[in-house]
């Protein structure tokens, strides 16, 4: 290996990647922002949103469930902190900083992911910013804008695919390929979401057995 990339990859990125680590960082925000009241979660990440996370460039979040995931820009830390104090949110934790542990998630996380989950949550807000809020409006929103974001990524992918990939040895329309891994990952999604509820049911059981 020539001594430039010898340095590039054991010197420099490592410095490069240590200091994008600590670009992001994130909230666990509870009261507020749970799956107890969806229009009060909604109003509030909302009102995060306008005024303040609408001018950071990384922000994004996700629903836990009992909780949401906040993250922003380190710049932006001290705003989100004090509009939860303002708030009266007190039931949160953070920041820190942002990990991944899905692999993919992690490998690719400064490179795409941050960016794509930046979009999707843009997204999100624009739709709940739009000014047309009929139910049935907003449902074909949310599935049409999955079907473009899906068909783009497989379109994108297809001839790379033939190229370093092992499944496309021969070439097939992108629609065919597209629709073969979308049922894969139907089935594999359906077979997480049972093993998840098995284990939550384990849990609640072993709860409950404790209580008693």
């Amino acid at each position: 290996m020539h001594y430039q990339e010898l340095l590039n990859e054991f010197i420099i990125q490592p410095i490069i990647n240590r200091k994008k680590q600590k670009e992001v960082v994130e909230f666990e925000i509870y009261d507020g922002f749970d799956d107890t009241d969806p229009h009060e979660t909604v109003i509030n990440l909302t009102s995060l949103y306008v005024n303040i996370l609408n001018e950071d460039p990384n922000w994004h979040f996700f629903n836990e469930g009992d909780f949401m995931v906040v993250r922003c820009s380190i710049s932006f830390v001290h705003k989100v902190e004090k509009f939860l104090k303002d708030g009266n949110f007190t039931n949160y934790k953070g920041p820190k900083e942002w990990e991944e542990s899905a692999y993919i998630t992690k490998t690719f996380q400064y490179k795409f992911f941050i960016k794509m989950f930046h979009l999707i949550s843009e997204g999100t807000m624009m739709l709940v910013l739009d000014k047309d809020h009929r139910k049935d409006y907003y449902d074909y929103c949310v599935k049409s804008i999955v079907e473009r974001m899906i068909h783009a990524w497989f379109n994108h992918n297809m001839m790379p695919a033939m190229v370093f990939g092992k499944r496309l040895s021969r070439p097939i329309d992108c629609q065919t390929w597209e629709s073969c891994i979308i049922g894969e990952l139907g089935l594999d999604r359906a077979r997480f979401a049972g093993r998840y509820e098995f284990l939550r049911g384990l849990e609640l059981e072993r709860k409950e057995s404790k209580e008693v």
